[in-house]
């Protein structure tokens, strides 16, 4: 579109709008999150004669209200002047709410080219940023998202603040143009110059989870967890104070393959919405209190933020002292622990974050914790059922292991039998175990034996003759509910999957088995 003599126009061919001779309107555009989902803005900025006022339209939120002063100020202290006459910010859609402070790069732009101080050459970018009132570009959440939102719509450049720019780089194939200051994006338009700025985005396949190598014994516990990994299967530990459940499962993420592409996306725009820039990129290891509200575990908030459940998302949510937990939270994990997903209903959106995570849970056997031993346990058979109870429902349906964890003995605590494989040994296997069901389920909206869903059990977990024999003789010996009966097929086809076997065998039947714990149903509880 050309330009009239008589004002200036930042806008690309997206907004062919046609305005009076006596105005000067400018648009550039900026970006609205809304939970993960971005929204594109055009930030529009009308200098007109008249009073001194500086009007800011378009359902702005307190924080975008308040960029009226940090944008006065930034534009001042980079050494340009706002004139003494009416300035109308309007972002539209005007029935959209904005919050947060990244429209203050967008809207300083717009008035820096309304007053010709810039060049008209901001078609196809978006602009995002929070301005101090010295002119400096602080990090915006939720960047990662936005720059992947430019580059699905067409957008070929991103001018954001430099701590932003590396993870966005990352994440998508637009230029990401990352500035120090207002006066940067001022050096950019006009001479093209980008400052240097230092890539301080990392990833790490070793991470500070500690290695299986020094659990002294347990070994049937960390095969456990290797099975639970392998399918990624929900898991449940319960034993006495002091028999390594929360060092077992604070171990469980170094046996995860690396984060894939997709994988690592998630746990990085995640960071970025929570405003964690260049953060390590890791497997997350969440271990929320039992105190922990609802929208601290599910998310929630103005700006609506993630909570402990999301962030576990490609990783694991750890539950210690399970029973301890409100029945209300307990009764949340549903969803996400079936679906992968955590839907957050507001007033005028439902708001929807990834949520595949590993679950792992951890508890005494009884309210003291030293059931069986009747030596030291006083608990009445009563107390213990109750006590079981209050992690009974829908929680437990989804859970596939539950393993009784009893203290090393001596020859296992001193190192004497040795303290088994490492980590990384481990991990190979899982990462194997992981491919195979990959591809086996390339042509499903699913990816692991933890997945599977009853419906397509018979399809993919066949047993032989001698091997439906053994399942019938277990299924009437444990008196195994039809759900158990499930589990029991689908953990038994992530250990033949762990031996590289393409059909399951009895040992894998056996093995199943005694991770659905008969121990369990002995005071009530169902397998």
């Amino acid at each position: 579109m050309p330009v009239a003599a008589s004002f200036v126009i930042l806008a690309s061919a997206r907004a062919p709008y046609v305005y009076g001779k006596e105005n000067m309107v400018t648009i550039v555009y900026g970006a609205a999150l809304s939970g993960m989902e971005v929204h594109l803005v055009e930030v529009q900025a009308d200098i007109s004669e008249g009073l001194p006022i500086f009007d800011m339209v378009g359902l702005p939120g307190s924080e975008v209200r308040e960029a009226r002063e940090r944008v006065r100020s930034a534009i001042r202290n980079s050494g340009f002047r706002l004139p003494s006459k009416r300035i109308t910010v309007n972002l539209s859609p005007a029935d959209l709410k904005k919050e947060g402070t990244a429209f203050d790069l967008s809207i300083a732009a717009a008035l820096l080219g309304g007053l010709k101080l810039i060049p008209a050459n901001l078609n196809n970018s978006i602009l995002i940023g929070e301005l101090g009132l010295d002119g400096r570009l602080k990090s915006v959440r939720g960047a990662v998202s936005i720059a992947r939102f430019a580059e699905k719509e067409g957008f070929t450049h991103l001018i954001l603040p430099a701590e932003d720019a590396a993870q966005c780089r990352k994440m998508s194939q637009l230029e990401c143009i990352g500035l120090y200051s207002l006066m940067d994006l001022v050096e950019y338009l006009r001479k093209g110059t980008i400052p240097y700025e230092e890539d301080k985005i990392s990833s790490s396949l070793e991470a500070n989870f500690g290695d299986f190598s020094e659990i002294a014994g347990l070994e049937v516990a960390k095969r456990a967890a290797e099975v639970a990994a392998a399918g990624r299967h929900h898991l449940l530990l319960c034993g006495p104070p002091g028999s390594g459940k929360t060092m077992l499962a604070r171990r469980i993420p170094g046996i995860f393959p690396a984060l894939n592409g997709e994988e690592e996306r998630e746990v990085v725009e995640i960071q970025s919405i929570l405003g964690e820039s260049g953060k390590e990129v890791i497997r997350p290891f969440r271990e929320p209190d039992a105190t922990a509200s609802t929208s601290a575990m599910l998310g929630g908030g103005r700006p609506p933020l993630p909570g402990e459940i999301v962030l576990a998302n490609q990783g694991v949510l750890f539950l210690d002292e399970l029973p301890t937990f409100p029945s209300r939270i307990l009764e949340l994990l549903r969803i996400p622990m079936e679906d992968g997903v955590v839907r957050l209903t507001r007033k005028q959106e439902i708001l929807e974050y990834p949520a595949d995570f590993l679950f792992v849970g951890a508890m005494n056997p009884c309210p003291c914790g030293y059931y069986p031993d009747m030596q030291r346990c006083r608990c009445t058979p009563d107390q213990r059922t109750r006590y079981r109870r209050k992690i009974d429902g829908p929680l437990m349906d989804r859970i596939d292991i539950f393993l009784s964890m009893q203290p090393a003995d001596y020859e296992g605590i001193s190192g004497e039998r040795g303290y088994g494989e490492c980590s990384s040994a481990i991990r190979e296997r899982v990462a194997h175990a992981w491919e195979v069901q990959k591809k086996r389920y390339e042509s499903e909206d699913f990816s692991f034996n933890g997945r599977l869903p009853a419906a397509k059990i018979s399809r993919y977990c066949v047993l032989g003759d001698k091997e439906k024999t053994l399942m019938e003789r277990y299924f009437h010996r444990y008196k195994l509910s039809g759900r158990g009966y499930h589990k029991v097929l689908k953990v038994a086809r992530t250990i033949a999957d762990l031996e590289g076997e393409k059909d399951i065998l009895g040992r894998h039947l056996t093995e199943a088995v005694y991770y659905r714990n008969a121990d369990w149903a002995e005071d009530g509880g169902q397998l």
